[in-house]
C-alpha cells in the first residue's frame, strides 16, 4: 500500500514536471519561430550572450529528459536483478534482436524503387533489398531459437515471490531517481532565459526610432520603465542589506582591536565561555531530572516493596547526586578560571601603552572599512532618489491605463523637436503630457485622424503645431 502511494506521488510529481517542461519548451520554440527572433542577426554581444544562454538551457532540458526513468524502464531493470548471468544475456540478446529486426523493416518501407529505365539504380536497389531481407530472416530465425528460453525466464519472473521482489526493486529504482528535480531546475532556467531574451528583443524593437506612438505603445514603454525601476529598487535594498553586514561600528572595531592585540585570546575566551554555559545548562537539566526522581523516591511506600529494590534505588540516587556534585565542582573551577582570564585580559588592555596600540589598530580597521561606509551612503542616496521616480512613473501608468481605454485604435502621439531622444524619453514626455504637465503639453501632439490630420486634435496639440495650423488656415482662407 505504501509503495503504491509512493508510486502515485512520484508519478504525480513527474507529470507536473513534464507539464512545466512542455510549457518552457513550447515557449522557446515560439520565440525561435517569431518574426523578432528570425530577423535578428544578433550583432550585439549582449543579445548574443542571451541567445547562447537560452540555447544552453534548451540543451540542458533535452539532456535531463533522457535520464528520466519511466515505470516500464524501471520494471525492466528490476527484472534483470532476478536473472542469472546467462538468463540476462539471453534476455538482452532477444530484445536487441527484435529491435534490429523492427529497425530494418522500417528501413525497407522508406526505400523508393527506381523506374525500369534506371537499370544500374534498379540493380543496386534489388541487391540492397535482398540483403536487408536476408538479414531480417536471420534475425527472425535467431529470435525463434531464443523464444523458448525467454518463455521460461518470463514464467520464472511471473511467480508470486519473484513478482513481489520485482515490484520492490522497481519502487526503489523510481524513488532513487532524482533526475526529475534536475530537469525541473533546467526547465526553470529555460523559462527565465526565454523571458529575458524575449524582453531584450522587445526592448530593442521599441528602441528603434519612431516618429509617433500608439497609446498602447506608450503604456508598454512606461510599464517597462516602472518594472525596471522596481527591480532596481529591490536590488538596491538587497545591496543595502548586504553592505550593512560589512560595516564595522567603532565599538566592534575596538573589540576586534583588543582581540588582535592579545593575539586572539578574547575570541578563545568567548568560545570557552559558550562551552561553559552550554555545559552549565546541561547540568541544570540533569539536576531537575534528579530532583524529580528523588521526590518520587521519598513519596514511595517502601513498606510494601522489597528491601532490595529500596537499597538499589537509594544507591542509584546517591551515586547520581555524587556525580552531579562532582560535575558542578568541575564547572565552578572552570568558571573561576574563565573569570580570572577575563580580568587578566581586561587589565592588560587597560594599560596606557596597550590602549594606545589598541586605538591604533581600531583606527586602521575603521580606515579599511570606510569604503563600505561610502558604498552604503551611495546606496542610501540612490534609494532615496528612486522612491519619487517610482511614484511618478506609477502615476503615469495609472493615467495611461485610463487613456488606453478612452483613445481610439488609431490614436497616436508625437513629440515635436524629438531629435536625439530615445523612445523611452519620448514616452516619458508623452506620459507627462497626459498628466497635464505644462511643459510636456507644449511639446506633445495627439493624432486621431488618418494621415495624421491634426485639425480635430487640439486637446494635446503643442503650441508650435497650433500656431502652424492657424497659419495654414489663414493662408487657405486668403
Amino acid at each position: 500500500m505504501v509503495m503504491k502511494l509512493d508510486a502515485m506521488t512520484k508519478e504525480a510529481e513527474e507529470l507536473e514536471i513534464k507539464d512545466a517542461v512542455q510549457l518552457s519548451s513550447t515557449a522557446a520554440k515560439s520565440l525561435i519561430g517569431s518574426k523578432q527572433y528570425k530577423k535578428q542577426k544578433f550583432v550585439s554581444q549582449y543579445l548574443l550572450a542571451m541567445k547562447k544562454r537560452m540555447m544552453k538551457a534548451v540543451a540542458e532540458v533535452n539532456r535531463w529528459k533522457r535520464f528520466i526513468i519511466s515505470q516500464h524502464d524501471a520494471e525492466q531493470q528490476a527484472k534483470l536483478e532476478y536473472m542469472t548471468k546467462a538468463e540476462r544475456q539471453i534476455w538482452q540478446n532477444y530484445f536487441q534482436t527484435l529491435a534490429q529486426k523492427k529497425h530494418l523493416e522500417e528501413f525497407l518501407k522508406t526505400l523508393k524503387k527506381p523506374n525500369d529505365k534506371q537499370s544500374e539504380e534498379l540493380k543496386a536497389y534489388n541487391d540492397l533489398v535482398d540483403g536487408v531481407k536476408a538479414k531480417i530472416f536471420t534475425l527472425f530465425t535467431s529470435s525463434l531459437k531464443m523464444k523458448k528460453s525467454i518463455g521460461e525466464i518470463a514464467s520464472k519472473l511471473d511467480s508470486p515471490e519473484c513478482r513481489k521482489n520485482i515490484q520492490l526493486v522497481t519502487h526503489q529504482i523510481l524513488q532513487s531517481n532524482t533526475y526529475a528535480l534536475r530537469l525541473k531546475k533546467a526547465s526553470d532556467e529555460l523559462d527565465k532565459a526565454v523571458a529575458d531574451l524575449s524582453n531584450a528583443l522587445f526592448t530593442q524593437a521599441m528602441e528603434e526610432p519612431q516618429s509617433s506612438f500608439k497609446t498602447r505603445e506608450v503604456y508598454d514603454l512606461i510599464r517597462r520603465q516602472y518594472h525596471g525601476l522596481k527591480k532596481e529598487y529591490e536590488n538596491t535594498l538587497a545591496d543595502k542589506f548586504a553592505i550593512r553586514h560589512q560595516i564595522i561600528s567603532p565599538q566592534r572595531a575596538l573589540a576586534m582591536a583588543k582581540n588582535i592585540f592579545v593575539h586572539g585570546d578574547y575570541k578563545r575566551l568567548r568560545e570557552a565561555i559558550r562551552r561553559y554555559k552550554k555545559a552549565e545548562q546541561t547540568l541544570a537539566n540533569k539536576f531537575l531530572a534528579y530532583n524529580k526522581e528523588e521526590k518520587k523516591f521519598q513519596r514511595e511506600d517502601w513498606k510494601v516493596l522489597p528491601r532490595s529494590t529500596f537499597l538499589q534505588t537509594q544507591y542509584y540516587l546517591t551515586k547520581q547526586r555524587t556525580l552531579l556534585k562532582m560535575e558542578k565542582e568541575r564547572l565552578d573551577q572552570i568558571k573561576l578560571a574563565l573569570q580570572k582570564k577575563q580580568k587578566e585580559l581586561d587589565s592588560l588592555c587597560l594599560e596606557h601603552e596597550s590602549q594606545r596600540k589598541i586605538e591604533e589598530i581600531a583606527a586602521g580597521i575603521l580606515r579599511k572599512n570606510y569604503k563600505f561606509v561610502r558604498q552604503l551612503e551611495k546606496i542610501e542616496t540612490h534609494e532615496k532618489e528612486l522612491i519619487p521616480r517610482i511614484n511618478h512613473v506609477k502615476e503615469q501608468l495609472n493615467a495611461l491605463e485610463v487613456r488606453v481605454a478612452r483613445d481610439k485604435v488609431g490614436t497616436r502621439y508625437r513629440v515635436t523637436n524629438s531629435d536625439n531622444l530615445s523612445n523611452n524619453a519620448l514616452a516619458t514626455i508623452i506620459a507627462d503630457a497626459i498628466l497635464f504637465d505644462p511643459q510636456a503639453v507644449q511639446l506633445v501632439a495627439r493624432l486621431d485622424g488618418n494621415f495624421l490630420e491634426m485639425e480635430k486634435d487640439w486637446e494635446m496639440m503643442s503650441e508650435f503645431d497650433k500656431d502652424e495650423l492657424m497659419r495654414k488656415k489663414i493662408i487657405r482662407e486668403l
